[in-house]
């Protein structure tokens, strides 16, 4: 190596130690950030957290609505609800956002580090901040992000830790994530296609369906067995209740403020046409792995931090492969100028990125305050229920208000039967006359809602009960507003 080339290399690794730093501090950014979640699912995780920790014993029916108190409720993320409980209870709000932040950036990690090892460094960083990209729209504190640590050991394991006497770690994590979160028929899928793949090239296979079926004997570790580990598939047949976490990237792209979406599809094109271009050379895993997740994420946008996961091993790995098949004959300054180029033009997307996602996802400590003052409100005036609420504000009012108060209905579809939204809620929003025969059977004193609710049957109800005369508001703000029955 002359020393022209000499200087080139010591150039591109030194760019590539600085886009490294500054993909770490853009992760960092993007996942320690405000708590904004406490409207949504996070106050009712807390509520049922503190439950089963005081009561030692976990729910079995919708206790917290007077609609539906007695239907059968099966939680799957009952441990991290004890958890999340705990750590407030004990520390504080601020130690979610360290929490979060730590099992984030563990499951990104977890998959980078091996990649930054064994492939292409400026591969890795392009696929690495892709996969950021990806999961720039779910990264609040949720059960779901122990799916996401526990998705990135099976592919750590799978990908670059094929050792099968370190493969009974899996098991464990399998009885751990069958109590934190729905998604973990992941980690029984994953070996399904490991073992698939070994049948078809002939590799281990007796000792890849050993742990598949160890794997699926080990979702029996649960509070409700058989019905519990089957769940998965048949949760969404009683949603009657569409959410827009469940609906497909091509429902997505008619919504504005999708910052993922774009690097979703970008992501997916970019792993269809390698896995094409490189098929014949290609291993079996990685593809049945890409598809899974693919499918996945067609199927349901909250997949997509799945997708994105997974993209990091497998894209990087089909890059490098398309890199060595296509460049091989490019002169060597040819490459040089190419990543010099790619490296400079990756540090300065990422130095604008970092200051971007700053300020949208609210860098630092801290939870915004949501219908916290709406409650306040409430409970001040001392003001008796029944309450009628919305489905986007439930679940903050079960964390602040039960016992004292129990909901009309939550955020949670599978909490009811398909029918309550169907016949009940939804029509007697959108039609008058179905609103007086509910009244008349539950004879509400309050109606709290969730303004920013954007379903056409929301808006339709806040227009007509703000003009009803049997209604006034007596309470406004960014989040909330509150209507008393007036009194005769």
């Amino acid at each position: 190596m002359d020393s022209k080339d000499f200087s080139y290399q010591k150039q591109i690794r030194t760019l590539q130690n600085i886009a490294l730093i500054f993909l770490l501090i853009f992760s960092f950014i993007l996942f320690f950030h405000k708590i904004k979640s406490i409207n949504q699912d996070l106050g009712r995780h807390l509520k049922i957290g503190e439950i089963i920790t005081l009561e030692k014993q976990i729910p079995k029916t919708n206790l917290f609505s007077y609609t539906n108190p007695d239907f059968p409720f099966i939680n799957h993320h009952w441990l991290p609800e004890v958890l999340f409980y705990v750590l407030v209870k004990n520390f504080g709000f601020n130690s979610l956002v360290v929490f979060k932040t730590i099992m984030n950036l563990l499951a990104f990690l977890l998959l980078f580090i091996p990649c930054w090892k064994k492939f292409s460094k400026t591969v890795v960083l392009v696929v690495g901040f892709l996969t950021l990209l990806i999961l720039v729209q779910r990264t609040e504190i949720r059960p779901e992000i122990f799916s996401y640590l526990f998705t990135s050991i099976y592919l750590f394991f799978l990908f670059f830790k094929r050792n099968y006497r370190f493969f009974w770690i899996l098991i464990l994590i399998q009885i751990l994530w069958v109590n934190s979160h729905i998604y973990f028929f992941i980690g029984p899928a994953l070996l399904f296609f490991y073992f698939l793949a070994g049948l078809l090239e002939k590799k281990a296979v007796g000792q890849r369906i050993f742990y598949f079926i160890l794997a699926g004997l080990a979702c029996l570790i649960n509070p409700n067995f058989l019905k519990g580990a089957l769940y998965p598939f048949f949760v969404l047949k009683n949603y009657g209740y569409q959410i827009i976490e469940n609906q497909s990237p091509f429902f997505m792209s008619h919504y504005t403020g999708q910052l993922y979406l774009p690097f979703f599809w970008l992501s997916f094109f970019i792993l269809l046409l390698t896995i094409i271009l490189n098929f014949q050379k290609h291993r079996l895993f990685p593809i049945f792995t890409a598809i899974f997740f693919i499918t996945l994420t067609f199927k349901s946008i909250r997949s997509a931090p799945f997708f994105g996961l997974a993209f990091l091993p497998i894209g990087a790995l089909n890059l490098e492969a398309m890199q060595k098949k296509f460049l091989q004959k490019s002169s060597s300054e040819l490459k040089t100028n190419a990543s010099l180029l790619i490296l400079i033009i990756l540090i300065a997307i990422i130095s604008f990125s970092s200051y971007q996602m700053a300020k949208v996802k609210q860098f630092g400590f801290g939870m915004e305050t949501g219908a916290n003052k709406a409650v306040d409100f409430l409970l001040e005036k001392n003001i008796s229920g029944p309450i009628f609420n919305n489905f986007d504000i439930g679940g903050y009012l079960i964390y602040r208000l039960y016992p004292q108060y129990k909901v009309f209905v939550d955020n949670r579809p599978e909490a009811y039967p398909a029918s309550f939204f169907q016949n009940i809620y939804i029509p007697a929003q959108q039609d008058n006359q179905q609103w007086e025969n509910l009244d008349q059977k539950y004879n509400f004193n309050i109606i709290f809602f969730s303004h920013t609710d954007i379903t056409q049957w929301a808006q339709i109800f806040l227009k007509r009960i703000s003009q009803d005369k049997n209604w006034e508001q007596i309470y406004f703000d960014k989040t909330a507003i509150i209507f008393k029955r007036k009194v005769v």
